[in-house]
């Protein structure tokens, strides 16, 4: 049972890798946003009132917590899996290389080799003409 799981959770990479988009995409239209907004100087408008000027400055504030404690941290972690978490073929490609390395290296895989050597060293011995030795 426990290979079946593993199996589906290997199928499910290309998904949660696919969500890598929106975790780096939106939290950066944000964090830009609210810096674009943070440094936005309303005080030098003379249509503004103090209480404008406060209202900006609270917003301010509390626009760059947000991007502090929600947008940057989302940024983080979804470039953290767009970068470190393999896709489903890299996944297959890891395993299936790791498995015919293993295959390669085994004893079997070495007998089988010298033995295939062997056997292609008779045929040639057969098959192949004699070269004329060199007449001095």
């Amino acid at each position: 049972m426990d290979n079946w799981f593993l199996l589906y959770l290997l199928t499910r990479l290309d998904a949660v890798n696919g969500l890598s988009f929106p975790l780096i995409f939106l939290p950066s239209l944000f964090t830009v946003g609210a810096t674009v907004y943070a440094f936005f100087p309303v005080e030098k408008y003379s249509w503004t009132t103090k209480e404008d000027v406060a209202l900006a400055e609270t917003r301010r504030t509390t626009l760059l917590g947000w991007r502090n404690k929600f947008a940057v941290p989302l940024l983080v972690i979804g470039t953290l899996i767009a970068v470190f978490l393999p896709s489903k073929n890299d996944v297959f490609f890891i395993v299936g290389g790791s498995a015919l390395i293993e295959a390669a290296q085994s004893d079997t895989a070495k007998r089988i080799g010298s033995k295939s050597l062997e056997a292609v060293e008779a045929w040639l011995d057969q098959n192949m003409p004699k070269k004329p030795a060199p007449q001095s």
